[in-house]
């Protein structure tokens, strides 16, 4: 698979993973659906960052350029955190990326 092909499979993936509405047998089968794709094709974590980090930016509604590279940084350290700073809200997932010293907003504290 090429890098373009890999791109839009991560993408497709990604959006699958943010998805929203529908029941929870829906978001469990989009759930293992994109597993088995990511299993089957060999996509990892570090393939899938940036699709990750676009589909949460769009969500959060910043995709500015200050706003995701601080996310892709805070997606490659450490997935999880983020996803569960993300179900908090937005104002804890900004706080969560933030640069030491900042108060999340991008001044001082």
């Amino acid at each position: 698979m090429n890098k373009k092909e890999k791109l839009a499979v991560c993408e497709l993936v990604a959006g699958w993973e943010f998805s929203v509405g529908g029941s929870s047998s829906e978001a469990a089968a989009r759930y293992s659906c994109s597993n088995d794709i990511r299993e089957t094709l060999g996509i990892t974590d570090e393939d899938m960052a940036f699709s990750r980090m676009w589909e949460i930016a769009k969500l959060v509604g910043d995709t500015s350029d200050e706003f995701t590279d601080l996310l892709i940084d805070a997606v490659e350290a450490d997935y999880q955190a983020v996803i569960d700073a993300f179900e908090a809200g937005p104002a804890v997932l900004r706080a969560h990326i933030a640069p030491t010293g900042t108060n999340g907003k991008g001044g001082a504290e």
